[in-house]
């Protein structure tokens, strides 16, 4: 809702309804929904690629180059699921 641009124009213009305030919350809360979402993604990718690059150098000391990536990619994948399972657990225990 735009406020009026001229002085006279102050006469007609309608203040803003609740209903209009509801829906700009509505979006604002589904945009920062958004955004949280895009943030959790990318933190996703950065940890797979911290624990795929410690696991890597670790395997790579006493296995194949070849072996030590694809076991990297695995051990990684579970290390990011257990750790998000982990944290969702911690999270609901200090809830309580």
């Amino acid at each position: 809702m735009e406020a009026p641009k001229y002085d006279e124009d102050l006469d007609y213009w309608q203040a803003p309804t609740r209903e209009y305030y509801r829906e700009e919350k509505a979006s604002d809360d589904k945009m920062m929904a958004e955004r949280f979402n895009e943030i959790a993604f990318f933190f996703n990718i950065a940890v797979f690629s911290i624990f795929m690059i410690l696991s890597c150098a670790i395997l790579s000391a006493f296995m194949s180059s070849f072996l030590s990536v694809l076991l990297s990619i695995a051990l990684s994948l579970t290390m990011l699921k257990v750790s998000k399972k982990a944290i969702k657990t911690f999270l609901r225990i200090i809830k309580k």
